[in-house]
């Protein structure tokens, strides 16, 4: 018997809009439809002998690795089952995604995922979830729950950074990250966030790199993340001062983890430029602004 699974999505702010062709494609032995309109409908079919909880398991991947490319999980409104509605708060894993986030904004898009996704980066970025299980699981986390203090989530997406470019560095690189204090036995936090900008992030950061205040930017992530961590009072290396620079710097690191994983997964992130460059453009205006919407 063919098995059917279908997901529709609510965008938090706005609707998905109708301008682009459904996409279909193949994962492993489903067959999946992907639809933006005024929802965003997910069609899951099998032939293969498995039950609603296989079918689900099937549906989150796919929604982590739309959330790489949208910069937030979409809200899930209805699921249907071989054609019957099926009661979302019974279905335990999907409790997860409806912790009605208050993170998500167009200037957290890198590129639509109805666009860019495909078998191929699907299985791509299962790969990097296989080696990056922990850091994926906590960004996955700090990205969907609601209401978390800003501190809290900056520090932890910075903590990202660290599995992050140690796995770049050996596994796609080949080579050592550049250490500030080379007698140091292993790189530090400031050294892997410097790598991996140097790498991906020229766009993301590119204010800071200009005007000479990258090195002092990432020194403030690491000691919130050091006095957050280690709940330190007081540190006579100030971290991020206020709340709207860890608005800011909580988004860039977001936009810049994800462009990393993207760009590993081997989608051409040269494709991005004009986005991610109205994407730094807007945050450093939202920075220098007295008030502003963190979710515009």
């Amino acid at each position: 018997m063919r098995r059917k699974l279908e997901v529709i999505q609510q965008k938090k702010n706005g609707v998905f809009g109708n301008d682009r062709p459904k996409r279909h494609f193949l994962y492993g032995n489903h067959e999946v439809t992907l639809e933006d309109a005024l929802y965003r409908t997910v069609i899951i079919e099998t032939d293969q002998e498995t039950d609603i909880h296989g079918m689900i398991s099937i549906f989150l991947q796919i929604n982590r690795f739309c959330m790489v490319c949208d910069g937030c999980f979409h809200d899930i409104s209805k699921v249907h089952y071989m054609g019957s509605p099926a009661d979302t708060d019974k279905l335990g894993m999907l409790s997860y995604y409806k912790l009605n986030s208050d993170f998500y904004g167009s200037n957290l898009l890198i590129v639509r995922s109805i666009d860019a996704i495909s078998t191929e980066l699907l299985l791509s970025f299962d790969d990097i979830e296989n080696e990056l299980v922990y850091p994926n699981s906590a960004f996955m986390y700090m990205t969907n729950i609601g209401g978390l203090p800003l501190d809290m989530r900056t520090a932890y997406f910075t903590e990202c950074f660290e599995p992050l470019a140690l796995y770049v560095s050996t596994q796609v690189k080949n080579e050592l990250i550049p250490q500030e204090n080379p007698k140091r036995p292993n790189p530090t936090l400031y050294d892997c966030i410097d790598y991996i900008i140097s790498l991906y992030g020229q766009i993301c950061f590119s204010n800071e790199i200009s005007s000479n205040m990258l090195s002092h930017r990432i020194r403030q992530m690491v000691n919130n993340r050091v006095q957050l961590m280690h709940l330190k009072k007081d540190m006579d290396n100030k971290p991020i001062p206020n709340d709207k620079e860890r608005i800011t710097y909580s988004r860039k690191l977001h936009l810049l983890y994800r462009l990393t994983i993207l760009h590993l997964a081997g989608y051409d992130t040269s494709t991005l430029t004009e986005k991610l460059t109205e994407n730094a453009k807007y945050w450093e205006q939202y920075l220098n602004k007295q008030e502003d919407s963190q979710n515009g």
